[in-house]
């Protein structure tokens, strides 16, 4: 012992003898759950390595920080079996669960994974936000604004109005401290209340508070963007064409007027351009848009600018599939998906474009869109997987002017046809514009390509959640073999902390355990089948929701693709799958491109990313707006289905043959939706997102 703060120490007496107990204890846990009861874990060893049960576990506790303690009580009655590497989880809703390898029989096999550290301590309290005030506008919006709760990693915002008896969420995954409500009918009055969430749990509900908005919403026009479009050769003889499918969901028609920004690097000023119209809920399907509304008749290929009036930005979805004729002569196309997103306030962050591959399967191609009205300079940065830079090129684009390189072109010194490289990511910065990037991978043997959007690097934020809409390891339609990819770039100069969890189809998932993965500064983490290389599962699907911390504050990227070997030849095909975070789940969304015929078909997915049980109704819109069919549906806490065409609707007649079509769901708190459209002939699928 010592008296004076460790600087000296009387001379050691024996207090147990340890060679008459013969057991050594080791790696002890203890866990709170939601109720408050405790849990606690160790692993006995003999000398001769044995594993022995009979021990018994006391239990006293304190008041006063450790000065006294109650009579010591026996809870154990000799418990003990043959197990080690005890840790205990204490899950979202509370619940303690004990988990630990099984070494009967000589089994070493791993039978769980921890989430967090998986020991020790009480479930981390989450603090609700407090003095939330909100405040009407003279447009006809309210702005909400509260003191941030110190563990939250977002927020969710619920409302009612005086017509509903309950509170619902109306947004998730709110990042700061502010929310704009632009969803509303002036003379109403609207309560709102705040909850903070971070990776483990929920807070309590903030306080209330009410407003009623006045005025009208008065909406500026929005600058949309369709990163590239095609009317183009390829390699291997492929010729690649654009269709684009636009759906007003409004009461009201819209007009649009589109600009075709070509690529090569020249100013884009005075575009030419062209307009259409849509009715009220018309889905407009415009094939070889570059020729029917441009004139281009070969080789020209780059972004379309649309520029939406403001009262449709709520109401207009734009989504295209690039394609090309299948190689080997056989009827039917390989094709990506390229979504409009809209540019207008775009700022100055840094894009990441993740787990690019450069190899003898798979080539990469970087475009580059500068935004603004004058010259950029932009600095493309290559990184290995490891996070070590490998080159790095620079260059200057006119105003709106778009370019394409392949990543041999660009970084010469790191690639070639030679290169065997994958978990690739690239870098765009600029100093002075708002840039947007993308990256196609390109099966060389298939020509298939999947799209990859530069996404802004986010920082000053401590955690959050990305949502992968799906992810698939199982047996499809004519002896495709389905399995995931997922790329994940940190591109900070701290680890990141991952956390899976697999949402599996038609089932509560709160009590999902996630699996933890670390992620080092600047490197990206590449899982050729995510199902099996991280969740050991042998078969399945479903939604993959991903948590992350990062102490650093920088926000990790994500992309991800689900591919089948091509039957008869070698090679894939496949489609993209953009993950999103919280913020994009949203409770109005659209898929458009909807097809059901001789030459496509169309499944339809769902995810709920809240605790909640949610309801919804599908609304399947005809081209011209009519109402073709409908159906509801209920969704558990973190729930996932996807469902094909003829499961979801139920049609008097069959669609016609390139009938393009609109699935609007309405839902009564946020979810993610979207679409797979397949190619009757090569089995090919498209991705169409569900945009709100």
């Amino acid at each position: 012992g010592s008296g004076d703060g460790g600087a000296h120490f009387s001379e050691p007496v024996t207090a147990t003898h340890t060679a008459n107990l013969g057991i050594y204890l080791f790696a002890p846990s203890v866990g709170i759950d939601g109720n408050k009861n405790i849990g606690i874990t160790w692993q006995a060893l003999t000398a001769s390595l044995l594993y022995p049960g009979g021990l018994d576990v006391f239990f006293s506790q304190s008041s006063d920080g450790g000065k006294a303690f109650s009579p010591v009580i026996n809870i154990s009655d000799n418990i003990g079996q043959v197990e080690t590497s005890p840790f205990i989880i204490v899950s979202r809703n509370g619940q303690m669960n004990v988990f630990w390898q099984d070494e009967t029989g000589g089994n070493d096999q791993l039978l769980a994974l921890a989430f967090g550290s998986g020991v020790s301590g009480p479930p981390q309290q989450v603090t609700p936000p407090s003095n939330l005030v909100v405040t009407p506008d003279q447009f006809g919006q309210i702005t909400l604004s509260w003191t941030a709760s110190p563990e939250a990693t977002s927020y969710t915002i619920k409302r009612r109005s005086d017509s509903e008896p309950e509170f619902t969420t109306i947004a998730i995954g709110v990042t700061s401290n502010s929310f704009v409500d632009r969803h509303l009918q002036a003379g109403n009055a609207y309560y709102y209340s705040v909850i903070a969430v971070n990776a483990n749990q929920e807070s309590p509900a903030s306080n209330a508070a009410s407003a009623m908005p006045v005025g009208s919403i008065v909406l500026e026009d929005k600058i949309w963007l369709l990163p590239t479009a095609a009317r183009s050769s390829g390699l291997s003889s492929s010729f690649f064409t654009t269709d684009v499918w636009i759906s007003n969901a409004s009461e009201a028609g819209v007009n649009l007027t589109l600009e075709f920004l070509q690529a090569g690097g020249q100013n884009n000023t005075e575009p030419p351009k062209s307009t259409l119209s849509l009715a009220a809920h018309e889905t407009r399907s415009v094939p070889n848009i570059l020729e029917s509304l441009f004139g281009v008749q070969s080789n020209r290929f780059g972004p379309i600018r649309f520029t939406v009036p403001g009262v449709a930005t709520d109401s207009v979805a734009i989504v295209s599939r690039t394609f090309t004729p299948s190689a080997d002569e056989m009827p039917g196309t390989y094709g990506l998906a390229v979504e409009a997103r809209d540019v207008t306030a775009t700022g100055t962050s840094a894009l990441g474009l993740v787990g690019l591959r450069q190899n003898a399967a798979f080539r990469s191609n970087v475009g580059i869109i500068n935004l603004t009205d004058h010259t950029a300079t932009h600095t493309l940065t290559l990184l290995n997987s490891a996070g070590a830079t490998l080159a790095t090129a620079s260059g200057q684009l006119p105003a709106y002017a778009a370019s394409q390189s392949s990543l041999i072109n660009l970084f010469p010194s790191a690639a070639n046809d030679s290169s065997n490289l994958d978990g690739l990511t690239v870098v765009v910065s600029s100093p002075d514009a708002a840039l947007m990037a993308y990256a196609t991978s390109v099966d060389n043997n298939t020509g298939d390509g999947s799209f990859v959007s530069g996404l802004p690097v986010q920082t000053g934020l401590p955690g959050g959640t990305h949502y992968v809409p799906v992810v698939t390891k199982v047996t499809g339609a004519f002896g495709t073999e389905w399995s995931s990819r997922l790329a994940a770039f940190n591109p900070g100069l701290e680890t990141v902390t991952l956390f899976f969890s697999l949402h599996l189809p038609k089932s509560d998932n709160r009590e999902v355990i996630p699996v933890q993965q670390a992620l080092g500064p600047k490197a990206t983490l590449v899982f050729s089948d995510v199902l099996e290389q991280l969740l050991h599962k042998a078969s399945g699907y479903g939604a993959l929701q991903v948590d992350w911390i990062a102490s650093s504050g920088t926000a990790p990227i994500f992309s991800s693709q689900p591919a089948t070997p091509a039957a008869g030849k070698t090679g894939t095909y496949g489609l993209q799958v953009d993950p999103v975070t919280l913020s994009h789940a949203t409770r109005s969304l659209r898929i458009t491109g909807v097809q059901q015929d001789d030459r496509f078909r169309t499944n339809i997915g769902f995810a709920n990313p809240t605790n909640e049980v949610v309801s919804l109704s599908c609304v399947l819109r005809k081209p011209d707006g009519s109402t073709a069919s409908a159906h509801s549906l209920t969704m558990q806490p973190l729930d996932y289905f996807q469902m094909g065409f003829n499961e979801l609707f139920t049609l008097s007649s069959e669609p016609k043959s390139g009938e393009v079509m609109t699935v609007e769901v309405i839902a009564s708190a946020p979810i993610f939706v979207y679409g797979s459209l397949i190619d009757n002939a090569t089995q090919d699928p498209t991705y169409l997102p569900g945009q709100p």
